[in-house]
């Protein structure tokens, strides 16, 4: 493993600050692609121009949910990413990434591109399932606010960021919680994507949880060497998602 070292750097009014010398892989959904933001201003689009030697790439597929990435594509079914095989189609070539950062939800909770929506169990299992086949240090966020706090939504993405929380307390987790963007001010939406002003507080946001301090790199160090050893056994105990997941 490269040295750890990171740099703070300003883009448009937020702090943006990345491991240097690492590979860095965001999966995610329409929000993680940029969407809501002008071109280039995205979260992900800002955290790789402030590191323009990193090798950052956004794996952000639009209208995605938990079980596009972890379900195979279904024979027929659209070549899109949203329609299943996401991984396969975005993120294999990159599962030896260094650093991977992991946000959905907002499809999960909505139910807009598959039949209903997806549960707070299986959104857990999901979650865990696609962060096992990554080999590096993986990162989980909990998703943004929906627009109205009052709609049956946002009680849904409450729920997940419940089942977030506690899959990274446990001792087999194969992931770390990242940042807690349902914080976001709700004036940072439109719609449930964030404008460019939410993706620069996202950037700003993703800082402090994706780059360790200097006195605490040997302790992530030996989280990552602990966090290889549990991965098999997660592996095994998460390895039987099948297609009929989809019929939830």
């Amino acid at each position: 493993m490269q040295a750890q070292v990171h740099r703070e750097v300003t883009v448009a009014g937020a702090a943006v600050t990345l491991l240097v010398g690492i590979q860095v892989l965001f999966v995610g959904d329409s929000i993680t692609a940029g969407t809501g933001a002008d071109p280039g201003q995205g979260f992900v689009d800002l955290m790789a121009s402030a590191n323009p030697d990193r090798s950052v790439h956004n794996a952000g597929c639009g209208g995605s949910t938990t079980r596009d990435w972890v379900l195979p594509k279904l024979p027929g079914a659209p070549e899109h990413c949203a329609f299943g095989g996401a991984f396969e189609q975005l993120a294999a070539p990159h599962v030896d990434a260094d650093l991977v950062h992991i946000l959905l939800g907002t499809n999960d909770s909505t139910g807009f591109f598959e039949p209903g929506s997806v549960g707070p169990d299986e959104y857990a299992s999901n979650i865990e399932a696609l962060a096992v086949r990554f080999t590096g240090d993986v990162v989980v966020s909990i998703p943004t606010p929906f627009p109205d706090p009052d709609d049956i939504v946002q009680s849904r993405l409450d729920l997940f960021a419940l089942e977030l929380i506690s899959l990274s307390e446990s001792a087999d987790a194969p992931f770390r919680l990242g940042a807690d963007f349902s914080r976001m001010d709700r004036a940072m939406l439109d719609g449930v994507h964030p404008t460019n002003e939410g993706h620069a507080w996202m950037a700003a946001q993703l800082s402090s949880v994706l780059v360790p301090e200097p006195a605490s790199a040997m302790l992530l160090l030996m989280g990552l060497l602990a966090l290889s050893a549990r991965r098999p056994r997660a592996r095994a105990m998460r390895g039987g998602l099948t297609a009929s997941a989809r019929g939830a």
